[in-house]
């Protein structure tokens, strides 16, 4: 079971330019735009197409994540016969993102 903020996430514009990932009245994430100076730290903020991206890949998260958990089920009911090294492999990956969303090692 995850702890996660349960979807659907949202988009919605912020101040200066930034965008918010919100579930409900609940602030996921801020992300901020490049306004071509260099922040405090002096790593450059991300471009605003990159920002954009960015966002629209927070927000789908829970879905991601939602999905993997389907993906590794169906998985579970393959006969053994039908298995291959790639089916392994692809297995092996969802389970490990799977763990990493769920901040276990």
């Amino acid at each position: 079971m995850s702890n996660h903020t349960p979807g659907p996430w949202i988009l919605k514009p912020d101040i200066d330019e930034s965008v918010l990932v919100l579930a409900g009245d609940l602030r996921i994430a801020r992300i901020l735009r490049s306004t071509g100076h260099v922040g405090k730290n002096r790593a450059l903020f991300p471009t605003p197409a990159m920002a954009e991206a960015n966002a629209f890949l927070i927000q789908q998260a829970p879905e991601m994540f939602d999905s993997l958990l389907a993906i590794r089920e169906i998985m579970g009911s393959i006969s053994p016969e039908a298995w291959t090294n790639r089916h392994g492999q692809l297995l092996a990956t969802i389970v490990t993102a799977i763990r990493r969303a769920r901040g276990e090692s």
